[in-house]
Parts: structure tokens; C-alpha cells; sequence
């Protein structure tokens, strides 16, 4: 499995992969290829059952993009000494023609999972720089590959070029439902919810940035809470990322000094109570192929407001509201709705946690992973 990031480096993409391999790793030798971004040497060690390879790795920043591009040096021997049946790359934006040709060049068979939609809706540059790339080289890489997955039926259908569809299929994102759930009561919970200081707690969970639509909800809550006589709502913004000081700024200016908390550094274990505290978790995206953090709200039981966008509506389902992304007062309506409306809230929170336990069950999704590679390497 080549990622540029592992375990204990976390990000969303590195979260499923880890999930999926430990779970593999029980049944199949795995070996692991990433980078080594902090001795900056070469080492091997071994990780639920996974060997792990992190290469010494050169990073390069570049202007416009969101993350560096890294340099993995030794990667082509690092693939002929894998000696795999089939090469999984997760990540098509730091995998260039050297590596692809590396795969090829031991015989065996290529497979390549879409975690990342081609960008649409988030702003002019952002789009454009997506499609030029996919144009220059991503859809190369997936013409070349004997197996594509994607997390969702929309990425596979805004992403996956045409003549590649019959050798894609859709595996979803899973979610610990048994970490994340309901907890009546909690006192833990309880203690998080008296810090935020108000009656009512609305939480996101995403890295600060464009995509996530953050600052269309700080506008939402200030528009709720200058037309709410019961009181304000408070808002908890979970995460880090560029535009930390902009959201800031931003909710000082609508006067919600004392109501917004952008909090970081929340410890793993601590975060299924965060969900728990809050009334309505809110995912107001510009642009979502997935999300995690919403199946980790419907699990928690915690009702969800989410943009109707990528792959959005067929994770929720019946599990939750739906809002067009940038649209404020709808935003602050749909999170009125469900604070208001304690039956509707109720029925949403029970079809979401269904969903998740029928849809979206780690086990079975590592399975399926398993069953397509085993059909890919036969084939």
C-alpha cells in the first residue's frame, strides 16, 4: 500500500487506510509505503501486523497547493523489494509516472483508490488547478490501473474518466459505530457542554479550511441567535488549518466573541463526547467527497445539517437535512428546525445510526477491499 502519510500521522485518507489494513494485515502479509517526515531517514517498523517502510523524504512547497509534494527517495526499489501481488496508491496527486512505472515493471497488478473528487464548486483557481492536473496526469494514472475504487458513487462519477468505469467500484468509508454513539447523560459530555457556556451547542469537526464552508456557519449562528429569544446557540469548531485567524476574525465580526470556540488539540479519545454534547453537528462544505466526521455525528447520534454536495446525500440518506452550500439562511433555519423540533430530531438521529451500522461496518468494507484486490490479481 503506498499513502505519502501513515499511521501515526493522521488525516482523513490515512484514518481509512489504517482501519482497512490492520483489519487486512490479520488475514494477508501487507507492506506499507510512506514517508519518513521526521528523521528523515529510512526505517522499518511494523504496526498492527503491517511492515511499515517510511522512506527518506524531501518535501517540496509549492505555492497554491494545499499540501507539499514530496520526494520519496528509493521508491522504485522500495516497490521490487515489496515482491507484492498488487500495488494499492491512495493518493493521486504525490505518485508521478516513475512509480507507476516502477509497478509495472515487476509484472503484477495496479490499483489506485479515489479518496479525493475532482475539485468542484470551491473557487475559481482551486477547480481549475484540479481539472488541469487530473488532465495532465490523474486520469493517466487511473487508465493505467487494473483496479479503481472510490469512496463515492459521485467521485467515481465527477472523477473516474469513462472509458474506466467498468474496472471501478464504489466501497464507502466506514466508522467505529461502536466508539462513536449515544451516551445519554454522559457526565463527560455534560462537563463539555457547560464550558461552551450556552444552552445550545452547534459543532463542526474539519480542518480550517475554504472547502468546509466554516465561515457560512459562523454567519448561520450569528443570523440564529439575533432572531433567537430563547437565547444564543453556541458554536465549536473543531480543527486547525490556514484559515484559523480568518474564522476569527469573521466571528468577532458578526459579535460572536463569547459564543464561537475554535478549539484544537483535542485528544482522540476525548472527541465521540464532543459529539455528544452538541444539539445539531453542522457540515456546511463546499466541496465533500465523503466525510468522515459526518458518519461519526450520525454514529454519536448527534442530528446532522450537511451541504447537499459530492457525496454528502448518499451517506446521510434519511439520516439528516440538507442545505445548498453558501446559503446562510438556510443554514441557520435547518439548525433552528432540529433544535426546535425534538421528534424530528429524535427520528433523524435513530435512521442515522442505522445507517451507519448496515452501510458502514469497518469489517465488511476491509473485506470488500480484500475481495476486489483477490478478483483483480486472478483476473
Amino acid at each position: 500500500m503506498l499513502n505519502p502519510y501513515f499511521h501515526p500521522q493522521y488525516g482523513g485518507t490515512e484514518h481509512v487506510l489504517f482501519e482497512i489494513y490492520k483489519r487486512a494485515a490479520k488475514r494477508h502479509n501487507i507492506t506499507v509505503l510512506t514517508s519518513s517526515l521526521n528523521s528523515g531517514a529510512r526505517t522499518v517498523d511494523h504496526i498492527y501486523g503491517m511492515k511499515v517502510v517510511r522512506m527518506e523524504t524531501r518535501p517540496h512547497n509549492i505555492p497554491g497547493l494545499p499540501l507539499p509534494l514530496l520526494e520519496m527517495k528509493g521508491i522504485g526499489e522500495e516497490i521490487a523489494r515489496a515482491g507484492a501481488d498488487i500495488y494499492h496508491i491512495n493518493n493521486r496527486y504525490q505518485y508521478f509516472n516513475w512509480t507507476v512505472k516502477a509497478i509495472k515493471q515487476t509484472g503484477k497488478k495496479l490499483a489506485i483508490t479515489i479518496h479525493n473528487a475532482l475539485p468542484i464548486g470551491i473557487d475559481f483557481s482551486t477547480d481549475t488547478v484540479g481539472l488541469l492536473y487530473d488532465a495532465v496526469w490523474g486520469r493517466k494514472i487511473m487508465m493505467q490501473s487494473d483496479l479503481i475504487t472510490a469512496v463515492s458513487r459521485n467521485t467515481m462519477l465527477t472523477t473516474v474518466p469513462k472509458n474506466c468505469l467498468d474496472k471501478t467500484h464504489v466501497i464507502p468509508n466506514g466508522v467505529d459505530f461502536e466508539r462513536f454513539r449515544p451516551r445519554p447523560g454522559d457526565r463527560k459530555a455534560r462537563a463539555i457542554r457547560e464550558r461552551a457556556g450556552s444552552g445550545k451547542l452547534v459543532l463542526n469537526t474539519a480542518r480550517l479550511v475554504r472547502q468546509k464552508g466554516q465561515v457560512y456557519l459562523i454567519r448561520a449562528l450569528a443570523k440564529l441567535n439575533k432572531g433567537n429569544a430563547d437565547g444564543n446557540c453556541g458554536l465549536m469548531i473543531i480543527g486547525s488549518g490556514p484559515l484559523r485567524g480568518l474564522l476569527k476574525s469573521e466571528a468577532k465580526a458578526q459579535g460572536l466573541d463569547n459564543a464561537c470556540t475554535l478549539a484544537e488539540g483535542i485528544q482522540d479519545n476525548d472527541l465521540p463526547y464532543y459529539y455528544n454534547a452538541a444539539d445539531v453537528y453542522a457540515m456546511p462544505s463546499l466541496y465533500e467527497p465523503s466525510g468522515l466526521a459526518v458518519l461519526e455525528a450520525m454514529a454519536s447520534g448527534t442530528p446532522v445539517v450537511a451541504s447537499s454536495i459530492g457525496g454528502l446525500p448518499e451517506i446521510i440518506r434519511d439520516g439528516g437535512r440538507y442545505v445548498t452550500p453558501r446559503n446562510v439562511e438556510g443554514l441557520a433555519a435547518e439548525i433552528k428546525l432540529l433544535m426546535d423540533n425534538k421528534k424530528l430530531a429524535s427520528r433523524l438521529s435513530r435512521n442515522a445510526r442505522n445507517i451507519v451500522v448496515k452501510h458502514h461496518d469497518w469489517d465488511r468494507i476491509a473485506r470488500e477491499y480484500e475481495r476486489r484486490f483477490e478478483e483483480t490479481i486472478r483476473s
